[in-house]
């Protein structure tokens, strides 16, 4: 992942393999892109900031059909929302514009096709965005209907 080298280590996230794509792995870098404000945010307060994803190790998807592709999305984190940022080339990388999600799970898919509007097949690598792991601990599922007493 030497790829990402320029990023500072809280810009980065792994993408990890299912069991569907053992031996595949993968790499995310968040980029901020320019800005004469500093940070690039939306009107509504979300971040702005590119997507490249850098891929090795998956099949070559025409095995899932002749127009059999890898296709990359963003989802919140309790998957009430889904986004297709687009396919990932031949090379094995792609960079994508993320606007509407400060938290997100990003997944690539193997589809039918590039040009699918749904997600549809089977997760090959998923990972999650830094901001994703930040949690209030306050609400997490172990303190939850535990007595206080004790």
């Amino acid at each position: 992942m030497e790829h990402f080298a320029r990023f500072a280590d809280i810009y980065t996230f792994p993408l990890r393999p299912t069991t569907r794509a053992l031996g595949a792995a993968g790499a995310v870098g968040l980029i901020p892109p320019d800005s004469p404000f500093g940070i690039p945010v939306t009107a509504d307060g979300h971040l702005i900031y590119d997507v490249e994803v850098s891929v090795r190790g998956l099949r070559d998807p025409s095995f899932a059909g002749p127009s059999g592709a890898y296709v990359t999305w963003v989802t919140t984190p309790n998957l009430d929302r889904t986004e297709k940022l687009g396919g990932i080339g031949r090379s094995g990388s792609a960079r994508y514009r993320v606007s509407t999600m400060n938290k997100f799970l990003l997944l690539i898919t193997l589809e039918a096709s590039a040009d699918v509007e749904r997600r549809r097949g089977p997760i090959v690598l998923r990972g999650v965005s830094p901001s994703g792991l930040m949690q209030n601990m306050e609400s997490h599922e172990l303190f939850n209907n535990m007595p206080h007493d004790r």
